[in-house]
């Protein structure tokens, strides 16, 4: 479960310095970082196991960046997503699933800290994001976000 903060920035042209578009939450960052769930009711994420694998594993699948490879931030040339997670898997016994971002069920594995940063480009508005040659990684911990 995916909990954790980071930023975006974006910019409208090439000319143009990237500027803060937006920071962003996830429960990590509330009083009560311990939730068992941060998708939402109506999210249809599908990136978290709901039953073990033939292995008896479970995992997560998070896609960090934009979604919406075209239409996603509008008007902008350029991104950069800078994210910070911790991830753990919480798990009931009884039949059910936890529900609902409140602590339901028992936490089943130690936290895991990961980041991405992604620096994302495209040459106007109405085509598909492309990475950057640099600013793209994946890593284990939480390194300061900080402006590019």
């Amino acid at each position: 479960m995916p909990k954790g903060s980071g930023r975006v920035w974006d910019r409208k042209n090439a000319a143009n310095p990237f500027a803060l578009a937006s920071p962003q939450m996830f429960p990590a960052d509330y009083p009560e970082g311990d939730k068992p769930n941060d998708d939402q009711p109506s999210s249809q994420d599908n990136d978290e196991s709901e039953k073990p694998n033939g292995d008896n594993f479970l995992y997560v699948v998070d896609g960090p960046g934009t979604a919406d490879d075209v239409d996603g931030f509008p008007g902008k040339v350029g991104l950069v997503l800078r994210w910070n997670f911790r991830e753990f898997v919480r798990v009931r016994f009884d039949g059910h699933e936890p529900q609902g971002n409140k602590v339901d069920g028992s936490r089943a594995s130690a936290v895991t800290l990961w980041y991405v940063r992604h620096h994302l480009e495209r040459g106007s508005a109405n085509v598909a994001w492309t990475r950057a040659a640099a600013g793209n990684a994946i890593g284990t911990g939480n390194p300061a976000v900080v402006a590019p």
